[in-house]
C-alpha cells in the first residue's frame, strides 16, 4: 500500500514541483517585479522526491505495524480510547515549546537572524532561521492538549439539557478526542501559516516603504551636477522650483564636525527651516520632524538688511570720492625725505569698483562683483549686475527661469579701491544713494538710500597698517537727511608697487550676531555625545573652527542619516547668518530635496535637473520592496499555505470519511430508532465543525502570536542588518479574514459532502451486514 504512494510521488513529484514554480510567472509575487524563473527538474530532485516518498511509506507503515494488537487489547481500546498522544505522553510538545522560546529569545538576543563570525563574516543560524516554524509547530502541538478539555467542558454543559444531538455530539468529542486531533493539528498548522505569511509580507512591504521614505527623506533629492558654464548655484532654487511637477523644494547642505573627543566625528546638516514642514512632512522614524523644524523656524536670529524694491537684477552705487596720496622720496645722501601730494586728479592709476553681498528670502547670502572704474574726484556711478558667470550661464539662467530667491537686501558692500604704489592715502568716500533695476537695459532705475552711521559697521581691512582701523563710518553733518553713508580713510599704506585695497562694511544688525550661538535639533546619539539636553548649549568643532551650539530641540533620527552616530540639524538661514557674520563666509547648497505634487512619478531630469543625481522616494520603493531574494521567501510562504490548506481540507475528508464508514452500523441503529437524517446530519456537523471552529480560531490566534514576536527580528534590511525605522507589525486583517474565510468555506464544503453521502447510505443494507 505505502508503494503505491511512494512510487508515483517519486516519479511525479519533481515535475510537479516544477509546474507550481512555474505558476509564480503567471500569478504571485514574482509576476510583481518581472522576474521570469524557468525551472529544472535535476538530479537532485529526484533524490528530495525519493527521501520524502520513503519518509511517507514510513509514516503509513510504522502505525499499521504498530496497530496490530491483540483483539483484547483492541477490545480495550475500543472501550477506553486514549486521550493524549505518543507526542503527548513523552513531552515531544513541551520539549518543541522549550525550543521555541530559546530560538525567540536568541533572535530578539541577536536581533536577525544573520550572525557575524569573529572574522566579521555573516552567516545564518539554522536555529533563528527555523524559529518561526518551530514556533507555528510547537504552539500548535501544545494547542491540541486544549481539545480534550474543551470536549469534555462541552459534554458536561450538553449532558444537562434535552438535546439528543448536541449530547451526542459533544460525547463522542470527549470520549475520542485523538480521532480529531490530525485533522485539527492540520488546520491549525494550515491557518498559521497563512496568518503568518500574509503577515509576514505585509510587514515586510511596509518596512521596505519605511526604509525607503527614510533613506530618501522627502519625495525626491537632488544633487545637482554643476559645471564651468552652467547655472550658477544662487539660481539653482528658482530653476529647480520651477520644474514641472514640483511643488517645493528644500535646500540642504552637509558638514563634519567634531562633537566631543570621545565620539569621533558626526554630521551637521543644514536645511531651509521653513520649507522643512512642507517637504519633509512626517516622515517614518524622524521623530517629529515638523516640530524640529518649527523649533528650528522659532530660534532663527532676526537681522535686518537694506531692503531693495522689486526684484532687482542690476544694482547703482553713487559714490562722491575726496581722497589724495602722499609719496615719498628718501635721499640716502641727506637723508631727507620729500613728500609728493597727488589725486585721482593727476594720476590714472587710481581705480575703485563694488562687490555687494546680498541675502535672499531663504537666508543665503549671495556675493556679485562690478568691474573696476578710473576713480574721479567727485560723484561717479559703480555698476553691479546681480548676475554672474560667463554668458552661456547667463543664458541658461534664463532659460531655466532660474534667478535670485526675491525679495532680497543688500548685507554688506566692499569698495574696491586701487591707489598708486608706495604711497599713503586717506580721505573719504560718500555713498549717496543705492539704485536698482529690474530690468536688464538699465532702465527704470528704483533708488534707496543707503542709511547712515549706526546701521553700517566696518569691517577690519587685511591691509590695515601700523595700528588702528583704516576707515571708520561718520555721520555725514552735512546730508543726515538725505541718508547718505560716510566712510573716511585714515590711512592706507602700499608698501609695494601696487596697492589694492578693500573697505568693507555690513549692516550693523547683521555683524552683531556674531557671536551668537547657533540654534540646532539633535537626535539621540548627538545628545549622548555631548552629554546635554535640549535648552543647553555646548561647543563643537566644525569646519576648521570652533562653534557653540545652542540645542532646542530633540529628534530620534534624521532621514538619510545613521541613527547611531551623532547628528546636528540647523537652519540653513541662521547658519548663513552666522557664518557671515563671524568669518565672512558663504554657506553653499549641496542637495535639493522635493515635494513633487505627484510623488507616485520621479521628476524628470530636464531643465536644471538635466545630469543632477536623483533619488526619489517611489523609485526607492520600488527597488527596495522587488528584491528577488524577499519576494522569493513571500511566494515561497505563499505556496507553503497552499498546500498545507490542501493537506488540511484533505485531512478533514479523509478523517470524517473513515470515521464516518467505521461508525456506519452505529448510525443505522440509531436511524432504526428513529434518529431523523438531518438530526444525524447535526451531529457529524457538530463534531467537524467544532474541530473546523476551534483550529481555525487557534490557527489565527497563533500565526498572529507568531507574527508580533517573530517579524520584528526576521525582517531584515537590503545589507542583510536589522532595519532602520524598527519594522512595524502590520497585520492586514481584511486579508486575514479572508484567508480564514476561505480556508473555512473549503472545509464546511468537504463536510457538506460527507454528510451527504451518509444520508444516502441505506439503513437496510448496513443493518443486515451484522457484526461487520
Amino acid at each position: 500500500e505505502s508503494l503505491l504512494l511512494a512510487v508515483p510521488g517519486v516519479i511525479l513529484g519533481p515535475w510537479l514541483a516544477a509546474v507550481a514554480v512555474r505558476a509564480f510567472n503567471v500569478a504571485g509575487p514574482l509576476t510583481g517585479i518581472g522576474l521570469t524563473i524557468e525551472p529544472v527538474v535535476s538530479p537532485d530532485a529526484y533524490v528530495a522526491a525519493a527521501a520524502a516518498s520513503i519518509a511517507c511509506a514510513l509514516l503509513v507503515v510504522v502505525p499499521a505495524v504498530s496497530a496490530a494488537r491483540s483483539f483484547a487489547a483492541e477490545r480495550a481500546d475500543t472501550r477506553r480510547p486514549g486521550t493524549r498522544t505518543l507526542g503527548q505522553r513523552v513531552g515531544l510538545d513541551i520539549a518543541l515549546l522549550a525550543v521555541t522560546v530559546v530560538a525567540l529569545w536568541q533572535l530578539r538576543l541577536y536581533g536577525t537572524p544573520l550572525t557575524q563570525t569573529v572574522r566579521g563574516a555573516l552567516g545564518l543560524d539554522p536555529l533563528l532561521i527555523a524559529a518561526p516554524a518551530i514556533g507555528i509547530l510547537a504552539g500548535s502541538v501544545v494547542a491540541l492538549r486544549f481539545v480534550p478539555l474543551l470536549a469534555h467542558a462541552a459534554d458536561s454543559l450538553t449532558a444537562r439539557g434535552r438535546d439528543l444531538v448536541g449530547s451526542l455530539g459533544a460525547r463522542q468529542l470527549a470520549r475520542r478526542p485523538l480521532r480529531y486531533t490530525r485533522t485539527a493539528l492540520l488546520i491549525m498548522l494550515a491557518i498559521a501559516m497563512g496568518v503568518f505569511s500574509v503577515s509576514y509580507a505585509s510587514t515586510w512591504v511596509g518596512s521596505q516603504r519605511d526604509q525607503a521614505d527614510y533613506q530618501v527623506g522627502a519625495d525626491a533629492r537632488v544633487t545637482p551636477r554643476r559645471a564651468v558654464g552652467g547655472i550658477p548655484e544662487w539660481a539653482e532654487g528658482r530653476a529647480v522650483a520651477a520644474v514641472p511637477g514640483i511643488s517645493a523644494a528644500m535646500s540642504v547642505a552637509r558638514d563634519t564636525a567634531r562633537f566631543t573627543r570621545s565620539s569621533g566625528t558626526g554630521q551637521i546638516i543644514a536645511l531651509d527651516a521653513a520649507a522643512a514642514t512642507s517637504v519633509l512632512g512626517s516622515t517614518v522614524g524622524s521623530g517629529d520632524v515638523q516640530a524640529a523644524a518649527t523649533a528650528l523656524l522659532d530660534a532663527r536670529p532676526a537681522a535686518a538688511g537694506l531692503p531693495l524694491p522689486g526684484t532687482p537684477r542690476r544694482l547703482l552705487l553713487t559714490v562722491s570720492a575726496d581722497v589724495q596720496s602722499v609719496t615719498y622720496d628718501f635721499d640716502p645722501q641727506t637723508g631727507d625725505q620729500t613728500e609728493h601730494h597727488i589725486s585721482p586728479a593727476t594720476d590714472p592709476s587710481y581705480a575703485i569698483g563694488a562687490t555687494v553681498t546680498v541675502r535672499d528670502e531663504a537666508g543665503l547670502f549671495r556675493r556679485f562683483t562690478g568691474a573696476s572704474t578710473r576713480l574721479v574726484d567727485g560723484s561717479q556711478a559703480l555698476l553691479v549686475p546681480l548676475v554672474d558667470g560667463s554668458p552661456a550661464a547667463q543664458a541658461l539662467t534664463d532659460r531655466f527661469a532660474g534667478g535670485l530667491d526675491w525679495p532680497i537686501e543688500i548685507a554688506a558692500i566692499d569698495l574696491n579701491v586701487s591707489t598708486p604704489g608706495f604711497s599713503q592715502t586717506f580721505g573719504r568716500f560718500v555713498i549717496e544713494r543705492v539704485a536698482t533695476s529690474d530690468t536688464m537695459d538699465w532702465r527704470d532705475w528704483v533708488a534707496t538710500q543707503p542709511g547712515g552711521a549706526g546701521v553700517w559697521s566696518t569691517w577690519a581691512s587685511d591691509s590695515a597698517g601700523f595700528g588702528g582701523p583704516p576707515v571708520s563710518i561718520e555721520d555725514d553733518l552735512a546730508g543726515a537727511a538725505l541718508g547718505r553713508l560716510v566712510l573716511v580713510i585714515h590711512d592706507f599704506w602700499s608698501n609695494s608697487g601696487t596697492n589694492a585695497q578693500q573697505i568693507s562694511i555690513v549692516r550693523t544688525d547683521i555683524a552683531r550676531r556674531a557671536g551668537e550661538e547657533l540654534p540646532v535639533v539633535g537626535n539621540r546619539a548627538f545628545l549622548a555625545a555631548v552629554a546635554a539636553a535640549p535648552g543647553q548649549s555646548v561647543i563643537v568643532q566644525a569646519s576648521n573652527s570652533t562653534r557653540r551650539l545652542h540645542i532646542v530641540g530633540a529628534v530620534d533620527a534624521f532621514p538619510t542619516t545613521d541613527p547611531s552616530q551623532p547628528v546636528a540639524i540647523v537652519d540653513m538661514a541662521s547658519l548663513s547668518l552666522l557664518r557671515f557674520a563671524r568669518d565672512h563666509a558663504y554657506q553653499g547648497v549641496e542637495e535639493w530635496w522635493l515635494d513633487l505634487a505627484d510623488p507616485a512619478v520621479t521628476p524628470p531630469a530636464t531643465g536644471v535637473l538635466d545630469g543632477a543625481t536623483i533619488v526619489s522616494r517611489i523609485d526607492t520603493r520600488e527597488r527596495l520592496t522587488t528584491e528577488p531574494l524577499a519576494v522569493a521567501m513571500i511566494g515561497g510562504l505563499s505556496l507553503g499555505f497552499v498546500v498545507a490548506a490542501m493537506f488540511a481540507v484533505i485531512g478533514l475528508a479523509v478523517s470524517a470519511a473513515v470515521s464516518a464508514r467505521q461508525r456506519r452500523t452505529e448510525f443505522a441503529l440509531l436511524r432504526a430508532l428513529g434518529l431523523s437524517p438531518g438530526q444525524l446530519s447535526g451531529w457529524l456537523w457538530l463534531e467537524n465543525a467544532s474541530v473546523v471552529v476551534v483550529a481555525v480560531l487557534a490557527g489565527t490566534g497563533l500565526g498572529l502570536a507568531i507574527g508580533w514576536v517573530v517579524l520584528p527580528f526576521v525582517t531584515v534590511s537590503a545589507t542583510g542588518g536589522a532595519p532602520f525605522p524598527p519594522v512595524i507589525v502590520d497585520v492586514p486583517w481584511p486579508s486575514v479574514a479572508v484567508l480564514t474565510a476561505v480556508t473555512a468555506g473549503a472545509l464546511i464544503i468537504t463536510l457538506l459532502l460527507i454528510a451527504r453521502s451518509i444520508r444516502r447510505a441505506g439503513i437496510g443494507s448496513v443493518l443486515r451486514m451484522g457484526e461487520d
